[in-house]
Parts: structure tokens; C-alpha cells; sequence
């Protein structure tokens, strides 16, 4: 998925009322790149490092791996993921037409 993949399914699990999965999508997608001058800005949706394709699944797995070695809580992120390995499941399976 692309950081632009992220904030579409962050924004989209907002206004389906699911704050805190799109949250973990939403962070994905922040980033800040460095221009030519040195200094670093938002880059902008067409930008290559937001269409640039890179593995959430090892995003999370990071991710989790830092709360415990931290003591912190990884259960927000294991419903992220499990909630992604749906997406992916989702993404392959066939479109059942009842009307056949």
C-alpha cells in the first residue's frame, strides 16, 4: 500500500466512526520529506514518497516490537492488523453475485 492508500482508509474509517483504527492508518501516512534547501515539508499527494508502495504488516510488526520492549500496549495495533489482514483477504477474494 502506498501512504496515500493509508489516508484514504484513515479517511474513510473516520467517517465510518471508527476513530482509533483510522488512527494507526492515519500515521502511516504522515511523513515529512527533505527539500533540495535542506529544510522538510508535508509533501503533497502526488509526490513519489506518498505513491510509493511500502508493507504496513512490517510497518505494525515494528511497531508492536517497540510498545514491548517499552511496556507499552500493543492491542490498538493487533486490531490494526488484524483488521489489514481482512482488507488483504478482501482485496483477492471473488465478488459473489447473488443474482446469478
Amino acid at each position: 500500500m502506498s501512504r496515500n492508500d493509508a489516508r484514504n482508509i484513515a479517511d474513510a474509517l473516520m467517517k465510518s466512526g471508527d476513530g482509533e483504527l483510522s488512527i494507526a492508518f492515519m500515521s502511516q501516512s504522515l511523513i515529512l520529506k527533505v527539500n533540495a534547501n535542506g529544510s522538510v515539508s508535508n509533501p503533497s499527494n502526488d509526490d513519489p514518497i506518498m505513491t510509493t508502495k511500502f508493507n504496513m504488516f512490517d510497518s505494525l510488526k515494528g511497531q508492536m516490537e517497540f510498545n514491548r520492549n517499552h511496556n507499552l500496549s500493543t492491542e490498538s495495533l493487533e486490531e490494526v492488523e488484524r483488521f489489514l489482514q481482512k482488507l488483504q483477504i478482501a482485496k483477492v477474494t471473488p465478488r459473489i453475485d447473488t443474482y446469478t
